[in-house]
């Protein structure tokens, strides 16, 4: 017997199908089909010896009796068993029963309930998702194949790299082609401020309008070359051409000279009149493009000039930063101010700074360079206090030494304090504080050619003022002055003397500007009829030999050609008498700071000794 295709999508054959146990016997079957198909178990075992039944009842059995078909065992999915008649229609085509031998279906347990449990269609397909393909796994073998070969590769690569790094390669080196050029010297220049100057008291002259005290004397000296002296020809003070005007000093190159052109020079006055007394003594400077003064004061019976020397052959335009006690002063007038060539410029520090106790100039040019100098007198009452010339200090820096500060008749000093007006004889350190923040300045105050240790302090300094600190209780000698800080100050120092009963006793005070380090060969010049000093500082942590050879052009014709050595202690200092009008050559050292002290009766006056210009240094060429 064949089991037809059923169109039912839940196919009967289907273990799975629920059976529908009211739905008659056959009505899934075709009309022309004599099998009979059971609904809800399928077909069943069947045994190839069973007896053919023939007839459309012989496959019925009677009333209530119910047989187990043959083949199957007790528990199989159907029982035959009679059923009450039936009302039922007789489906067209399909053979009729009789009423008391109808077919009953009954469920019974299907005979797959002992099979194990099976996957359905969805676990099916998940669990072959799983499974890789044949051709995954050929890819996977691929790219592991290509990561294990690349990573070979890389190895291979940094092992190849590794081994060039270790192994030296060859190395090449070519000079370049190069000339040492010594350039021909051409001459150095020097400016001397020219005479003191006083303010002019004629009703029908600006409150600026200058004249001269007098002519200065200048000393100077050059190691080579022919030395001359000319003066500027204009100046506010309207001694243009005149002994007392600038000084410009030229020293020309003589190219058969056997060392480098050496250039000094110094000009000094002594004034005993009755509004002016005092010596006033300076070097004559190398014309610069910024340079500090520190000193003068304009408070009252204080006046203080700021002079320009211009030597050059175009204008300079000058710009001036002026700071005091009280910070940084603007004013109309402090910048673009034009100095002609060869011409020297006189202006009032009171007409920018009234009532200024501490100043500190900085002065700047551009286009011709110039030399800067402060003249400061001093009146008290109807007595005349003091004069001085003040040359440019050090530039900013955090240790700064000022030699030679000369204290002489200090008990005379003394006992002039007590009166008004004179707490200016007092000896004082003056530190300026570029910065914006407050700086600690450390002070060392040593006497020279002493073994005495140096007297400590330490001050502080705001940002951007000028400080003045006395310094008392110093007795008659020459002192050096060292400022160390965390950050670069300007530093200058002030002292006094009076004068004995031959000059009325009167006082005479000086400002003593920071010496710049020297570092090769200098040239110093001692102005004429004063008691002088060379004051010699040592920096280094090592004793120091110096040679100090008078020159041509010394004073006194013995001495010229005369070299003697001095020895200045480790971080010491030293004070040499030196001859008035005399200049001096100083060599072999390996680092110094040089002033010059100046002294005559009721009068004290320095300056420092300035580095001279590289300009003609060899030079190496390349094409």
């Amino acid at each position: 017997m064949t089991m037809p295709e059923s169109t039912d999508p839940r196919d009967p054959r289907d273990p799975d199908r629920p059976i529908d146990p009211d739905r008659p016997a056959g009505t899934d079957r075709p009309a022309d089909s004599d099998d009979t198909i059971i609904v809800g178990g399928g077909a069943g075992p069947r045994r190839d010896d069973a007896a053919e039944l023939t007839g459309p009842d012989d496959h019925l059995m009677p009333e209530n009796r119910t047989v187990p078909h043959e083949g199957t065992s007790p528990g199989s999915d159907i029982e035959l068993v009679a059923s009450e008649p039936v009302a039922d229609e007789p489906v067209a085509g399909e053979p009729v029963a009789r009423e008391s031998e109808q077919l009953r279906v009954v469920p019974v347990e299907p005979y797959y309930a002992d099979f194990p449990e099976q996957d359905t269609p969805e676990e099916i397909a998940e669990e072959a998702a799983k499974r890789p393909r044949p051709e995954r796994l050929k890819r996977a073998a691929v790219v592991g194949a290509r990561v294990v070969t690349g990573t070979v590769g890389v190895l291979l690569a940094a092992a190849v790299v590794t081994a060039a790094a270790l192994v030296p390669l060859p190395s090449y080196t070519a000079e370049p082609a190069s000339l040492q050029v010594t350039p021909v010297e051409t001459g150095q220049q020097l400016i001397c401020p020219g005479s003191v100057l006083a303010l002019s008291e004629s009703a029908d002259t600006a409150a600026s309008a200058t004249t001269s005290l007098g002519d200065v004397a200048v000393v100077s000296g050059s190691t080579s070359g022919t030395l001359t002296d000319t003066a500027l020809p204009s100046s506010d003070a309207s001694s243009g051409g005149t002994e007392a005007a600038p000084q410009l000093l030229t020293a020309e190159a003589d190219p058969s000279a056997d060392q480098p052109l050496l250039l000094a020079g110094a000009q000094s006055q002594v004034i005993r009149a009755d509004e002016f007394f005092g010596l006033a003594a300076t070097s004559c400077a190398v014309p610069s493009a910024d340079s500090w003064l520190v000193g003068g004061a304009t408070t009252t019976g204080r006046s203080t000039l700021i002079t320009l020397s211009n030597p050059s052959t175009v204008a300079a335009d000058v710009d001036l930063e002026i700071y005091s006690e009280i910070g940084a002063i603007s004013a109309p007038g402090l910048t673009e101010i034009s100095v002609a060539p060869g011409a020297q410029r006189v202006l009032s520090l009171a007409g920018f700074a009234p009532q200024a106790a501490s100043p500190v100039v900085h002065v700047r040019s551009e286009g011709g360079l110039v030399v800067a100098s402060l003249q400061q007198t001093t009146t008290r009452g109807i007595e005349a206090g003091g004069l001085d010339l003040v040359g440019a200090s050090a530039e900013p820096s955090a240790t700064t030494v000022i030699p030679g500060v000369t204290i002489g008749g200090s008990e005379a000093v003394a006992s002039r304090l007590g009166s008004e007006g004179f707490e200016d004889l007092t000896p004082a350190l003056r530190i300026f504080n570029p910065a914006a923040e407050a700086v600690e300045a450390r002070v060392a105050v040593q006497l020279e050619g002493g073994t005495a240790e140096p007297a400590n302090f330490e001050v502080e300094v705001a940002g951007g003022v000028v400080v003045d600190f006395p310094i008392d209780d110093l007795t008659d000698g020459n002192y050096s002055i060292t400022v160390e800080s965390d950050t670069p100050v300007v530093a200058g120092a002030r002292a006094a003397a009076v004068g004995s009963a031959q000059v009325g006793g009167r006082a005479d005070f000086a400002w003593f500007a920071s010496a710049a380090q020297l570092l090769d060969d200098a040239l110093v010049s001692v102005p004429r009829s004063v008691g002088a000093a060379l004051n010699l500082a040592n920096p280094t942590g090592d004793e120091i030999t110096v040679a100090i050879t008078a020159i041509a052009g010394s004073a006194s014709a013995g001495t010229q050609g005369a070299t003697r050595r001095a020895t200045v202690p480790a971080n010491g200092s030293a004070v040499l008498p030196a001859e008035a009008g005399a200049t001096y050559q100083l060599a072999d050292f390996t680092a110094l700071h040089v002033s010059v002290s100046a002294a005559v009766d009721g009068g004290v006056a320095g300056y420092p000794v300035v580095p001279t210009p590289e300009a003609s240094a060899p030079i190496t060429i390349y094409p």
